[in-house]
């Protein structure tokens, strides 16, 4: 298992390495370039040869060339340079969070039809992605995924144009959201499922003996029944019923309180605001109609929208912007809310509550020392974290064994597992945790020539009637390729990179977890072209495998609509921008009483803190 988490270490470190811009400033009329990385080499390459036979036996001019170059070194390019210099490729990644900051700019062509007359414009592009071409009208109107699996993959696409109407600035790429890692030994998760209905609930020997967890009752499967819940609220009273041996001073220690109870045996960093973002978005997810009703068309369902009626996405009128911390419908669910996440820290034990009242500063290392000594089993990680994450529980279970060897107990080998992120529900299991849709696409620069081929002969004459295909056309049949099942596996196990569509994941997961189709030989590093030994072989397919189960957990939070839906969309406007910062700000201020010296609650804490930050920020 140590060489095996070695290797996908290995993987998330090579996924992330700079590359060299290959020169691609001599471009001809005909080509088309398109950003890769050295990762996605292979696959592109031989999706670029399938699709260039095309264009040559349709008698098609067009030709893919593909430049090497880093997503964000792509990104710097455009930001420096702007989006008609010579050197930005015509397909790019588009990173899902500085989507906002593309379409400001006007750096994404418009594919909404592309995507019906290209992409989706037969049975299997329909199966593949999940959407239906509507005859007779046109943009988002000629698409329909009402009801589709696919639908929560499209929506973070979705966003207002340069006149305010909503279009799809790109071709959904790759997900990320964040999944349930543990032992299952010592704590894990398992669920069942009836009449439609999903039953979570916890395992392991660390929990047998906690008092007063809420349990199901008989309705639910046979296997769930009389077992604890798997909610935040049973978490709390696990983590309590731990003790830290952390030394708090005194000085910092003014309440006196026991720092000996509770520990972070089960950790998510909720006082963060990307993952107590998490929770509030939980708010989201159960009001999608009522918050339909309260924003503009082209607003996504963000934690901040832009009010309907409101014409202009780029409005600066502050009056214009609504949010679930001011508009008083959510009052109810956002106290809720915030009691949950205070509730939830205070868990991880009294030297983490005495800390945010006045050193909040030790925390981060402290919960790392948490991580190191094993007494964190079972925690919260991003799909970019899975080999990372895996490595520092094993080497945790180490320091953990040792000790619980040094005291005469046997200790059981670990059993790794994992849990979508929906999976661990609060508020009595009418919320649940819910990521921010994130991820990557395909994207289409605004500036891409206008040039059409013409279907010519094998004399080079234009035929009669023929084939006329745009350079923007040419550009996604690229995508379709390549966003196909077949190339999907290797983005996956080479990249983390995750289709988001059913068809293609569920694909992609059976092969990770069957470890099909392994490439023979190396393909890159010292060992290039070089066979595999049979060593090396079982390792990988060992590595597929554990890929393949945490893939599987990711793809499923994507797998819903509404309330079955475990992943939010972002906020498409720029006064989102303030909530970060107000998180952490409040979520601090909340649990230092010598500030918060009136004990208000987080919600009322946030509340004001948001509307100060709003009043006085200013529009770029």
């Amino acid at each position: 298992m140590k060489k095996i988490l070695t290797m996908l270490a290995s993987l998330a470190i090579v996924g992330s390495s700079t590359l060299t811009v290959m020169a691609c400033n001599k471009r001809k009329p005909n080509e088309i370039w398109v950003q890769t990385n050295t990762i996605w080499l292979p696959s592109y390459q031989k999706a670029a040869k399938k699709v260039n036979k095309s264009f040559k036996d349709r008698g098609l001019d067009w030709q893919i060339k593909l430049k090497e170059i880093d997503i964000f070194q792509e990104k710097e390019i455009i930001g420096t340079r702007g989006i008609r210099d010579k050197s930005v490729s015509d397909i790019f990644t588009v990173p899902i969070g500085d989507y906002v900051l593309y379409l400001n700019k006007n750096n994404l062509y418009d594919m909404t039809d592309l995507i019906k007359t290209k992409l989706v414009n037969n049975k299997d592009g329909q199966e593949r992605y999940g959407i239906k071409p509507v005859n007779n009208k046109s943009g988002l109107d000629g698409l329909d995924m009402k009801d589709s699996k696919d639908e929560l993959a499209w929506k973070s696409a979705i966003a207002p144009n340069q006149s305010g109407k909503a279009m799809l600035g790109f071709v959904p790429m790759a997900i990320e959201n964040q999944l349930w890692i543990f032992d299952e030994n010592r704590i894990g998760i398992k669920k069942e499922v009836k009449d439609n209905k999903k039953y979570t609930y916890l395992v392991g020997d660390e929990i047998k003996d906690v008092q007063n967890l809420d349990k199901w009752n008989g309705e639910a499967p046979e296997k769930a029944k009389n077992q604890p819940k798997a909610s935040i609220e049973n978490i709390i009273k696990i983590n309590l019923s731990k003790k830290n041996n952390e030394k708090i001073s005194d000085v910092d220690n003014k309440r006196k309180i026991d720092t000996t109870k509770g520990a972070p045996f089960i950790f998510l960093d909720a006082a963060g605001s990307f993952i107590g973002g998490m929770l509030l978005n939980s708010i989201l997810v159960n009001n999608l109609d009522k918050i339909k009703n309260l924003k503009a068309d082209f607003a996504s369902d963000g934690l901040v929208w832009i009010k309907k009626g409101v014409t202009n996405p780029k409005t600066k009128n502050k009056n214009d912007y609504d949010s679930i911390f001011e508009n008083e419908e959510f009052n109810e669910e956002l106290k809720l809310v915030g009691n949950t996440i205070t509730d939830y820290v205070k868990s991880l034990g009294g030297h983490i509550e005495v800390l945010y009242s006045g050193n909040p500063g030790q925390v981060g290392q402290i919960l790392a020392n948490a991580r190191r000594d094993g007494v964190t089993a079972m925690t919260l990680a991003g799909s970019y974290e899975v080999s990372g994450k895996l490595k520092e529980l094993q080497d945790g279970h180490k320091v953990y064994a040792a000790k619980q060897k040094a005291e005469g107990k046997t200790v059981k080998e670990p059993k790794y597992g994992f849990a979508s992120i929906g999976d661990v529900t609060f508020g009595g299991g009418k919320h649940k945790i819910t990521g921010f849709a994130g991820g990557f696409g395909w994207g289409i620069k605004s500036t891409i020539d206008k040039r059409v081929a013409e279907q010519k002969d094998e004399k080079g004459k234009v035929v009669a009637n023929g084939i006329k295909l745009s350079k923007a056309e040419a550009a996604m049949e690229f995508i379709k390729e390549i966003s196909s099942e077949e190339y999907a596996t290797d983005l996956a196990y080479g990249d983390g990179k995750i289709s988001p569509f059913k068809k293609v994941g569920d694909h992609l997961v059976k092969e990770l977890k069957e470890a099909k189709n392994i490439n023979p030989k190396h393909i890159d590093g010292p060992k290039a072209g070089k066979d595999k030994t049979e060593s090396e072989l079982k390792e990988e397919k060992e590595i597929r495998n554990i890929l393949g189960n945490a893939y599987e957990s990711i793809l499923e939070s994507y797998q819903g609509n509404g309330k079955d839906g475990q992943i939010a969309s972002r906020s498409n406007n720029e006064l989102f921008g303030i909530y970060w910062d107000t998180f952490s700000e409040a979520f601090g201020a909340t649990l230092n009483t010598e500030i918060n010296v009136k004990k208000e609650d987080f919600a009322t804490v946030f509340k004001r803190l948001y509307k100060d930050k709003k009043t006085k920020y200013v529009f770029g």
